[in-house]
């Protein structure tokens, strides 16, 4: 998690909302990949980061691989005449970059545009899960990152993630050595 750009004349109320969503994300999407079954002992943690300034893609992709990050988030604050909005995006820094974004939120609060008294969902989980998928794709685990990546297609159906997961999915089943079996007995396919 990137500092947020932001337009705001009181930066400390920018702060506090950072923490805030990083706590909230931490928590959340921490638990629901254990609860899904998706962790299994892999290290995944959320951390802020304030050395490298985020604003767009580019600058996304730059920050990940030169701090080794396997995704990024970023976004926007903005203040219009007593109104807060927020837009969040998620950036996964490979060769071709995958970017998606959380819907805009808007409030009066600044804190409220982390939405306390929702659970973390959608495109979080979905980022998160897709960049997860990937993690164990490298590490040999396939079985969980194709359970990953169909985690990612019902967190957030429609999304960028969910249609990459999707491509991910079909491969890893076409390079599958059991897909090439043929049934006992059956003709062959």
């Amino acid at each position: 998690l990137f500092d947020f750009a932001n337009d705001s004349p009181t930066p400390q109320k920018l702060i506090t909302f950072q923490q805030l969503l990083l706590h909230k994300l931490r928590n959340g999407v921490r638990t629901k990949l254990e609860a899904a079954g998706l962790l299994m002992g892999f290290p995944f943690d959320i951390k802020l980061c304030r050395e490298a300034p985020v604003k767009d893609e580019p600058d996304a992709v730059f920050a990940g691989k030169r701090l080794g990050c396997p995704g990024v988030i970023y976004g926007f604050v903005e203040e219009q005449t007593n109104q807060f909005k927020s837009l969040v995006s998620f950036t996964v820094p490979s060769e071709q970059p995958l970017t998606d974004h959380a819907s805009d939120v808007s409030s009066s609060d600044l804190s409220s545009l982390i939405q306390p008294n929702q659970e973390v969902g959608g495109p979080y989980l979905a980022f998160s899960s897709f960049v997860l998928g990937r993690l164990h794709l490298d590490a040999g685990h396939t079985n969980l990152a194709m359970k990953c990546f169909r985690y990612a297609q019902t967190t957030a159906p429609g999304s960028r993630m969910a249609e990459q997961s999707e491509i991910i999915l079909k491969q890893v089943q076409q390079n599958s050595p059991a897909g090439k079996l043929a049934p006992v007995g059956g003709p062959p396919p």
